[in-house]
């Protein structure tokens, strides 16, 4: 209760960064996520999306963060239990084994990574939650002396193992483990106890079955075989495994060393080494949860992609069960008959109280999200600065996701097309296209089935024409900014334009540039009025996500280019106030006061020119 108490107190009222939008989209729409699709997670939260309408005064985004905040307050009671009947396996008395457990709970439940998954509708809470329950279960079943009651608690982990496929890869760090929960058993149960879990693991049919009801967002249209079995092993992904060189693979070692610090680990680590010392228990609990630690490091190390450090919390989990070893042998020292061992145990627990509070006080920062409506003021101004009718081409994830979820389930401009530029990389987006607006897609239609084509051998890991296969993507993308048959006005926000809308004209808008093609002359400028003087902040200045500060940069971005675009279109008095703007909303960026104080030197203001040009250098020389 504690646990979830914090996490629904500093949990987000609004849609947040990375896959939030789209999970809560897919949650309130009945659809598939991205691979590998979670349907584990989907079919409860298709469950919860269902009471949240019948609530009906619940917004969304409000209701579905507790399908992570009573995961990640369920994992900690686990690892609260797991740890207790350690603890008293190893000889702790009853109010010693519960003294265990809460330490370690509690160190595990303030760590920033986890408080972080469970202030925000994502996948990796309840991943934590079953990790922590089959970890707890093949402790017991290695504990277990009776053979009925040992069978029976693994005819339970091999259930849950089987039901845990269905959520998230990071699931895979539980091997070593299995292999424990396996020895413990006679040869002869493996094959009706693997068929237990092999039914368990049937909750993936859940993708093909919610793909044959055609919804709006059905990532990967896993409606065959091939494409489900390509969809929940996250093919597309796997060209970002194992890719790295030894010197990379150094450099993120070192990173996650780093990371791991600051999550406590290493405490928990020099427990885990006292417990082992004093008590002499290097068993096959301890070796498969040094195992799943391990093997959960070896895997993130070789996977690279942004936003890793979730995948690391099996190991953070791992760890902080195997320190109850090392808490037992403290807890137990204070009734020591030696004065010493009794003052030795009384400053390490000391220690790992001030650490425990020192986390959750370095953790506040970064995972309270009550106060995060950053996406959400985002999204909401960009959509609404759009013009009636317009289409949007992306190709970043942290605008569309948000965007995607405003639009289906609070229905915002439901008027303009999302069009995501990395996704019509991929087949099924185009069936998705269609439905979105047919007229539209007509108008891409040849250039689409070209494309389609193409792709064929490409996703099939095949020889293929890399440049009809360019030619045809960017006369597609080429074609949707046209605006199909109705002339939707084409805006973009893109970080790799290609050959994307080269040669066309851009006007700034608030957050998107207006596009038109050649031979279109781009109406006189003007300046649209701010939705917002200052976007509200992300929770405090310490907190260094980047890809929230990128968000937040936007604004300053944009303000900056309009001013650029008047000053060029000799619109000297809005360039200053546009200029001043994005000064204001990015204090800390040197370019907008560079280009002020070239603006000032153009209209004689030279005083006034050099401090803006010496604050810029200061700033410039300051990084």
């Amino acid at each position: 209760m504690g646990a979830f108490v914090l996490y629904a107190g500093t949990a987000a009222r609004h849609v947040g960064l990375i896959d939030s939008g789209e999970l809560m989209a897919v949650a309130m729409t009945g659809g598939v996520a991205h691979p590998t699709g979670y349907p584990l997670f989907t079919l409860i939260a298709y469950s919860a999306a269902v009471v949240i309408r019948w609530l009906g005064s619940t917004p969304p985004a409000v209701g579905l963060t507790l399908l992570s905040s009573l995961p990640a307050a369920a994992a900690c009671t686990t690892a609260c239990v797991a740890s207790s009947r350690q603890a008293s396996r190893l000889g702790g008395s009853p109010p010693q084994a519960r003294l265990v457990g809460i330490l370690t709970a509690t160190g595990m439940a303030v760590g920033t990574t986890l408080w972080s998954a469970a202030t925000e509708v994502e996948v990796y809470a309840l991943t934590t939650f079953l990790l922590a329950a089959l970890l707890a279960l093949g402790m017991e079943v290695d504990a277990a002396a009776e053979p009925r009651r040992r069978n029976r608690l693994a005819a339970l982990w091999l259930y849950l193992a089987g039901l845990s496929l269905g959520n998230h890869m990071s699931i895979v760090a539980i091997i070593p483990m299995g292999i424990v929960v396996l020895s413990r058993l006679p040869l002869r149960r493996w094959v009706g106890l693997g068929i237990l879990g092999g039914l368990a693991a049937t909750v993936t049919l859940q993708l093909p079955l919610r793909a044959a009801h055609d919804p709006l967002l059905e990532w990967g249209n896993p409606e065959t075989l091939g494409r489900w079995w390509h969809h929940i092993q996250g093919a597309q992904y796997q060209v970002w495994m194992f890719t790295r060189n030894p010197e990379e693979l150094w450099a993120s070692l070192r990173e996650f060393a780093d990371f791991l610090a600051r999550e406590d680990v290493p405490m928990a680590l020099a427990a885990c080494g006292l417990g082992l010392v004093v008590h002499r228990s290097v068993n096959r609990a301890v070796l498969g949860l040094a195992g799943s630690a391990a093997f959960c490091v070896l895997y993130t190390l070789n996977y690279e992609i942004p936003d890793i450090r979730s995948y690391l919390l099996p190991a953070i989990v791992s760890i902080s069960l195997g320190g109850s070893w090392g808490l037992t042998a403290l807890v137990q020292a204070l009734s020591s008959s030696l004065p010493w061992a009794r003052q030795l145990a009384t400053a390490g627990g000391a220690l790992v109280i001030t650490l425990t509070a020192v986390s959750a006080r370095r953790a506040w920062p970064n995972a309270n999200r009550a106060g995060f409506h950053l996406a959400d003021t985002y999204a909401r101004s960009l959509l609404l600065d759009l013009a009636e009718d317009a289409v949007l081409l992306t190709d970043r994830w942290d605008t569309y996701a948000p965007c995607l979820y405003l639009q289906q389930v609070e229905g915002l401009r439901p008027d303009v097309i999302l069009v995501d530029k990395e996704l019509l990389r991929r087949s099924w987006y185009y069936q998705y296209l269609e439905r979105r607006d047919a007229a539209l897609y007509e108008s891409i239609r040849a250039d689409a089935e070209a494309f389609l084509e193409a792709v064929v051998p490409f996703e099939a890991d095949e020889p293929y024409d890399a440049d009809l296969l360019q030619r045809s993507y960017l006369a597609i993308n080429d074609g949707i900014l046209r605006g199909g048959p109705t002339h939707r006005a084409g805006y973009t926000v893109l970080d790799s334009p290609e050959s994307v809308s080269q040669g066309w004209g851009r006007v700034p808008g608030v957050l998107s540039f207006r596009v038109y093609p050649p031979g279109q002359r781009p109406p006189a400028f003007e300046s649209p009025a701010p939705r917002l003087s200052e976007p509200p902040g992300i929770p405090s200045a310490s907190w260094q996500n980047p890809r929230a500060l990128r968000l937040e940069h936007e604004f300053s971005r944009y303000a900056h280019a309009r001013g650029i675009t008047h000053a060029r279109a000799g619109n000297l008095q809005a360039a200053e106030t546009e200029l001043r703007r994005a000064m204001r909303l990015a204090p800390n960026d040197p370019v907008p006061l560079r280009d002020l104080s070239l603006l000032l030197q153009r209209v004689g203001r030279q005083e006034e020119a050099a401090r803006v040009q010496r604050r810029a250098r200061r700033l410039s020389t300051g990084g």
